[in-house]
């Protein structure tokens, strides 16, 4: 027998022999042991070490100062009143200009007794139903209503004031805080606002 034939006899023993291993592995998979026990649980891992913080940012540059507005124009106001020949009120504002408010409606007689200006309604001027007085006195302007030909003495008078705060802008409150007509316009100076 020559050497060929002696590898291709051990060839042939060693495939037996594989197919041999081959059914036992099979049969140690086939068959199925009993459940051991079931282990202790292993100890929880450590925590790992917090990462450094990171390093803050570089601020921004500040921004430029802007530059400062213009300023304002003053407001307007008016200065005085009057009525001209053709029965119209004129307001004459602070910047020197005039304004034509309209004709008075000719039942209305208005007549100015020292800084009192008396506004007195007539008999088919449906507008005004009041007599109104008007005084100026500094900043405050106060105006009283009442039921024509009431007395000034007499607690009838519906007074309020107006307070100017500059920059054509003003506050109205009433006497005392009512609206009523139950109060005497020569006391309108010591009542409260």
């Amino acid at each position: 027998m020559g050497i060929n034939g002696k590898l291709l006899t051990l060839f042939n023993v060693l495939d037996d022999k594989i197919e041999n291993l081959k059914l036992q592995v099979e049969s140690f998979r086939t068959v199925q042991g009993e459940r051991g026990e079931k282990g202790d649980r292993g100890e929880a891992g450590k925590s790992g070490l917090n990462g450094k913080d990171g390093k803050d940012g570089i601020s921004g540059k500040e921004g430029k100062v802007g530059k400062d507005g213009l300023d304002g124009k003053d407001g307007i106001g008016v200065e005085d009143a009057r009525i001209d020949l053709d029965n119209h009120l004129t307001l004459i504002l602070s910047d020197g200009s005039e304004i034509d408010a309209g004709e008075i409606p000719t039942a209305t007689v208005v007549e100015r007794v020292s800084s009192v200006t008396r506004v007195i309604a007539g008999e088919n001027d449906t507008d005004m139903n009041y007599d109104t007085l008007i005084d100026e006195d500094g900043v405050y302007t106060y105006i009283g209503k009442a039921i024509p030909s009431t007395a000034t003495s007499k607690a009838s008078w519906q007074i309020k004031r107006i307070e100017d705060l500059g920059a054509g802008d003003s506050k109205i409150t009433y006497a005392n805080g009512v609206a009523s007509f139950s109060l005497v316009w020569d006391n309108r100076l010591s009542y409260t606002y």
